[in-house]
């Protein structure tokens, strides 16, 4: 599920891929899902951070196979890079809790 900050061409690939993948496999759409489902638990989940990402990524076969190995690895680590640098800021709100406290 691109977000609003996804390489346009890149997201197109992806999409085009996994619909080639399907028709290769012969894999059927699974029946329409209908209701409320924010707090529907039978879903599949894509990943919420992007920790969760990396480490979907990491593991796909189908992207791999879909990018190519060097392209993943150079994707991968940019994800690496923005995760390690995301995990080393301190927020506004941080500062505000705990500057009094530490």
């Amino acid at each position: 599920m691109p977000g609003g900050d996804a390489n346009p061409y890149t997201a197109f690939a992806a999409i085009v891929a996994a619909g080639l993948d399907g028709i290769e496999r012969k894999l059927e759409p699974p029946p329409m899902l209908e209701g409320n489902l924010y707090g529907a638990t039978h879903v599949p989940q894509i990943p919420r951070t992007l920790g969760e990402a990396i480490e979907c990524a990491e593991r796909s076969e189908f992207l791999h196979k879909a990018f190519g190995d060097d392209v993943m690895e150079h994707y991968l680590q940019f994800a690496r890079i923005e995760k390690k640098k995301f995990e080393s800021a301190v927020t506004t709100w941080e500062r505000a809790r705990y500057f009094e406290r530490i």
